[in-house]
């Protein structure tokens, strides 16, 4: 079953890299591959844009530890209070990748990140199932196995190209309440013992307490405030169980040892201080009670001391000589109150959630919604948010009236759901609790199937009617997440042309961040968007940014309201020169432009409405400032499909009015589609700057769209003087292509004749100039005469000599030369003159046609 869940994760990790890869590559096709942006991640996994720009730079300046970056808040940055030891596991695995294919590290470690998670998830499949199955036998360790990979809320955390440390949080939770249960909640039988659950020997009981310890002292070192809820709600739990089993273990007999409460305060207490030096000391200890800190290794030392005592006492209730503890229980009251107590007094200063502000974003943010909100807006079902795994506690609820099962087994089913039903109520308030209950379930699983096997007949026929129930029972968990992962990533690699939403809106960030990384020329950019648009730009990209969703950027957050929430243009500059702003990105997609405003603005003001706002003037009403430059991002295929209008502006506050005038003209026509009130604009432009040859090519490009060749031709042929030899011929090649498809001979001619006229045309040019001119289709539009003082010209210049010869012969049979023009191509198809098998064989041909009398004509 181990190797089968392996497989089960390593093929959906291989679908989803193929599919990355495909999708990325076909909208990189005819970019080279040192210009290609980084392979997209999962639609979840705007953090894991995050966790690779960590991963990117850390140790640069010789620091080791993930404590400030440049990411966002610019110009001044922020703290960063991020585990270290997953950036550099990301960064360790994109320096592999490196290193065996040359990419960029970027490329490389967003290659590497779609496999980050899934190699987690292999180790912790190994080590879970088998301590599950030592522990409490091989059907735990199989049902522990096909929890992880099954349970939606655990295996989410571990999802290919999900770089993020939910995972890690959801392993770490899982080994805190699966060594509470191998430690028997404190509850130690004899050794000739048979109940399922109860450790039989002290020595096993302290290894299941030390191993819940370390991993809840992990889990406050990746999540502080996540650890901190299941750690009460262990608390809750073991309470509970004793409240309702104590006296009746004691009575059979059954050893209650309080000191394995204590062991576990000492081990988690010790972990998690290990864990905060490890992380900051000595030159960062800061005081942030957001995450790991002194204080929650104090708490969790009271509360493990309160539950010793507590649990103790509800166990000895029917000895006269137990009393209740109050003395006893002030010191670890004390140690507890001491977190909460400093966070509410210290206020945002010490806990960011605190703040006002990231109050009013939380609200407007889908993980922090009600969960019947969030089933409501998703016009989805209970029973597809939170599955059957409800079932589970109900069954769990039932085997405590099962006689045969024993009194410590039931203990341990009072104990499992307690974390559960807290988890639960916490995610009816806000949704993301939600994650935190899947090693729960996988926990009271791995105890309740096995416990139901175990009190099962051992008739032969009765396991046999069983084992199919079983099947059943287990498909209606396995089955919706194996069609939700495998079967959705399996129908994608076999349809190339099938493409998600999420992975929709990935690509449209990749094509915006090569726009924006194009326009800067190698410059640093500073940008400013929305808050997930920031965090993806500025991932791929390697930007930085304003506002992000990170407590840690609170200061940031409010800079990127304020920012998109300017009332005019002086306001909205001096924002912008404030922050070394570069570039601005604005799109439909989760703008949140207008819940910014709410809540800078909560109460009506006169002259200050959401309408006037510079992102939302800018991106619904096209009201573009003089002082920004708007990019040309047209709407394709994807952005329409996706119903995403999407504005790009890079901040050129030096420019002039024409300069702005004349990007919002290109931007008008290119964007917009009005070429015509792009030629007036351009128009204006060149009334007051007639010798703007910039002006004069958008025009030209305008009217060959239009048809109006000779006004093209004349916009052109101003242009060219102003330009160096390269441009001018890429530039009249250009037109030169276009004329020659609707056959505006005389006019390519003239073009031609003007693009030779300047003294540093190059020899290739020249070659070019003179052999179409040559050979054009129409007597009246050739000119072989200026052909041949090219290659006149041509003689004093590095040639291609057999070109050149079979150039001046096409000249000269236009010229009704024939035996001058034989004689020549003869020379080149006779080896006479230097020249390559494929031009003597033109040469041969070119000789046929000059022996019939014909001029040779190439452009048709």
């Amino acid at each position: 079953m181990l190797l089968l869940c392996i497989f089960w994760v390593l093929v959906n990790a291989f679908l989803v890299d193929a599919v990355t890869v495909r999708l990325c590559e076909q909208a990189d096709n005819g970019i080279a591959k040192e210009l290609r942006m980084p392979v997209f991640l999962h639609e979840i996994a705007n953090d894991g844009y995050t966790w690779n720009h960590y991963a990117e730079h850390i140790g640069e300046n010789g620091d080791w530890r993930l404590r400030h970056t440049e990411f966002d808040n610019a110009p001044e940055g922020r703290e960063v209070h991020w585990n270290s030891a997953f950036a550099w596991y990301l960064r360790g695995l994109g320096e592999i990748y490196r290193s065996s294919t040359g990419d960029s590290l970027r490329n490389s470690i967003f290659r590497m990140s779609i496999w980050a998670n899934p190699i987690l998830l292999v180790l912790a499949l190994g080590i879970f199932t088998t301590l599950s199955a030592r522990r409490f036998g091989p059907l735990c360790g199989a049902v522990i196995a096909i929890g992880m990979v099954s349970v939606p809320t655990f295996y989410e955390g571990f999802l290919p190209a999900y770089p993020d440390h939910h995972g890690l949080i959801a392993f770490a939770i899982l080994g805190t309440i699966f060594g509470i249960a191998w430690a028997g909640a404190g509850w130690v039988q004899a050794e000739s013992g048979d109940d399922f659950v109860l450790p039989r020997s002290l020595r096993q009981a302290r290894h299941g307490m030390i191993f819940s310890a370390l991993c809840g002292a992990a889990g406050l070192w990746i999540s502080a405030v996540s650890a901190t809820i299941v750690l009460i709600s262990i608390g809750v739990g073991a309470l509970a169980a004793a409240a309702c089993f104590g006296r009746t273990l004691r009575r059979l007999g059954v050893v209650f040892d309080v000191g394995l409460w204590r062991l576990w305060a000492l081990w988690g207490a010790g972990g998690s201080m290990f864990f905060y030096l490890l992380e900051y000391f000595p030159s960062n200890l800061g005081f942030r009670l957001e995450v790991n800190h002194p204080f929650y290794a104090l708490a969790w030392l009271g509360g493990g001391w309160l539950v010793a005592l507590l649990t103790g006492w509800l166990c000895g209730r029917d000895d006269s000589t137990c009393r209740f503890p109050w003395r006893a229980m002030l010191w670890p009251l004390a140690s507890c109150m001491v977190l909460p107590i400093v966070a509410l007094v210290g206020g945002p200063g010490v806990y960011a959630p605190l703040d006002p502000f990231m109050a009013a974003i939380h609200r407007n943010i889908r993980e922090f919604l009600p969960l019947g909100l969030v089933v409501k807006l998703s016009g989805s079902t209970w029973l597809a948010t939170l599955g059957w795994f409800p079932v589970l506690v109900l069954v769990a609820a039932v085997t405590l009236f099962i006689k045969r099962v024993g009194a410590g087994t039931k203990a341990a089913l009072v104990f499992l759901p307690i974390p559960i039903l807290m988890i639960t109520g916490l995610q009816l308030y806000q949704v993301r609790w939600g994650m935190l209950a899947g090693p729960l379930y996988i926990a009271l699983a791995g105890i309740v199937i096995p416990q139901f096997w175990r009190i099962l007949p051992r008739a032969l026929w009765c396991r046999i009617l069983a084992v199919p129930a079983l099947l059943v029972f287990g498909y209606q968990f396995v089955g919706p997440s194996f069609k939700a992962n495998i079967g959705s990533a399996w129908a994608q690699y076999r349809n190339p042309q099938s493409l998600s939403f999420g992975q929709g809106i990935a690509l449209l960030h990749r094509q915006m961040a090569r726009t924006i990384l194009d326009s800067a020329g190698g410059k640093p950019v500073v940008l400013l968007s929305s808050p997930n648009s920031s965090c993806i730009l500025a991932g791929l990209g390697g930007f930085r940014a304003i506002g992000t969703l990170y407590w840690e950027n609170v200061a940031g957050l409010k800079a990127g309201a304020e920012g998109l929430n300017t009332q005019n243009d002086a306001e909205a500059l001096a924002f912008m020169q404030k922050h070394g702003v570069t570039h601005v990105s604005l799109m439909n997609w989760e703008n949140f432009i207008e819940p910014y405003f709410n809540i800078l603005h909560p109460n009506p003001a006169v002259g200050v409405s959401v309408q006037n706002s510079f992102g939302k003037a800018a991106l619904a009403d096209k009201r573009i400032p003089a002082w920004v430059r708007p990019l040309i991002f047209p709407a394709n295929s994807l952005s329409q499909n996706l119903q995403q209008s999407i504005l790009l502006l890079q901040v050129a506050p030096e420019q002039s009015l024409n300069e702005a005038r004349f990007h919002l003209a290109r931007f008008i026509r290119y964007v917009e589609g009005h070429p015509e009130q792009s030629e007036s604009m351009f128009k204006e432009i060149l009334a007051s700057e007639p010798s703007s040859s910039l002006v004069m090519i958008e025009l030209t490009n305008i009217y060959l769209e239009q048809r109006r060749y000779d006004e093209a031709v004349d916009q052109l042929l101003n242009a060219l003087p102003d330009a160096n030899a390269d441009t001018r011929a890429s530039l009249a090649g250009q037109v030169v292509a276009e004329l020659s498809k609707v056959g505006q001979w005389p006019l390519l001619a003239k073009v031609l004749r003007r693009t030779a006229e300047f003294p540093d045309t190059s020899s290739q040019t020249l070659h070019n100039v003179a052999w179409v001119i040559a050979t054009l289709p129409t007597p009246e539009a050739r000119d072989p005469l200026f052909a041949l003082a090219c290659c006149d010209r041509l003689d004093r210049m590095t040639h291609d000599v057999a070109m050149l010869a079979l150039t001046r012969a096409a000249s000269q049979a236009a010229l009704g030369n024939f035996p001058v023009a034989l004689q020549l191509a003869q020379e080149v198809a006779s080896g006479v003159v230097p020249s390559t098998d494929e031009r003597r064989r033109q040469a041969t041909e070119m000789a046929a046609s000059f022996q019939a009398q014909k001029a040779w004509i190439t452009s048709r």
